[in-house]
């Protein structure tokens, strides 16, 4: 077994990416090593769905006598 990206032999654990590389050894498991297409994809993905379930929140003035 060899890693698709930079063909070193893999030895117990190969790891996956969502982009098209199915067999990652240990130095080229990070995206941002093997220059995955998808991570800025991702980014954009997990950054609105964070937006969208926690909404800002603006308390109101309290008003003082």
């Amino acid at each position: 077994m060899k890693c698709d990206f930079c063909s070193k032999k893999i030895k117990v654990i190969s790891f996956d990416c969502k982009c098209n590389y199915k067999m990652l050894c240990s130095n080229c498991k990070f995206p941002e090593i093997h220059k995955c297409l998808s991570i800025e994809d991702i980014k954009i993905k997990e950054k609105s769905k964070i937006s969208n379930n926690n909404p800002i929140i603006v308390a109101e003035k309290i008003i003082r006598i």
